[in-house]
């Protein structure tokens, strides 16, 4: 049996500050290793249970560039749209390998509208 993916080295944000702003880039990088190879990486921003939000919102991306990797660095850049909503996220990283293995790693994420942003 292979071993299950691995997700190391997380970076959510500008410096790894895990912080997003509404309708800018954000930055996000892992490094990711499959038992075999790897199918996808997704990653999903979703409200966090036991906080408040003003409306719901979420988000998913799915890459599929790097099937049939066995190892690699995600790096990339996306902006968060307009319609998100200012709070406390969590952010779900997961990767599924073409041997059926999953893991997934989640991670705390803050939100700001630019005007509310603490500088």
């Amino acid at each position: 049996m292979l071993k299950a993916p691995t997700i190391e080295n997380i970076e959510l944000g500008s410096g790894d500050n895990g912080i997003a702003i509404i309708g800018q880039d954000f930055h996000f990088n892992a490094d990711v290793e499959a038992g075999d190879k790897i199918e996808t990486v997704d990653i999903t921003i979703r409200q966090k249970s036991g906080e408040t939000y003003p409306a719901d919102w979420s988000m998913s991306i799915i890459w599929d560039q790097y099937k049939g990797l066995k190892n690699t660095n995600v790096h990339q850049h996306f902006d968060i749209p307009e319609d998100a909503v200012e709070g406390i996220y969590e952010v779900v990283i997961l990767v599924k390998d073409q041997n059926g293995e999953t893991t997934e790693v989640t991670r705390d994420l803050t939100i700001y509208n630019e005007a509310s942003f603490p500088n």
